[in-house]
């Protein structure tokens, strides 16, 4: 019997925010809602880490920082790709 290899499609919390945006701007309501408790989720785990802020190591708020640039720089790459004019549903 052999291994089986899983690959991981877990989106990050920031490609999880591009498309939470797209379903919102494009309208998809069902889509919004059926997601709201992973949005919960992230905006939670960011004010527990703005929070934790002040008692990061120097090496912690490194590594913070990276990866936060890293995220911000992504979602503005992507954000750029988008429409400049949202379609979202009135009402």
């Amino acid at each position: 019997m052999t291994a089986r290899t899983m690959i991981d499609l877990t989106p990050s919390w920031g490609e999880f925010g591009l498309m939470y945006a797209r379903l919102a701007e494009s309208g998809e309501c069902d889509a919004v809602r059926t997601l709201r408790t992973e949005l919960v989720k992230a905006m939670a785990a960011a004010q527990a880490l703005l929070e934790l802020g002040d008692s990061l190591s120097p090496s912690q708020i490194a590594l913070r920082d990276r990866v936060l640039r890293r995220e911000m720089n992504g979602q503005m790459a992507s954000s750029a790709r988008a429409p400049t004019e949202p379609t979202c549903a009135e009402g």
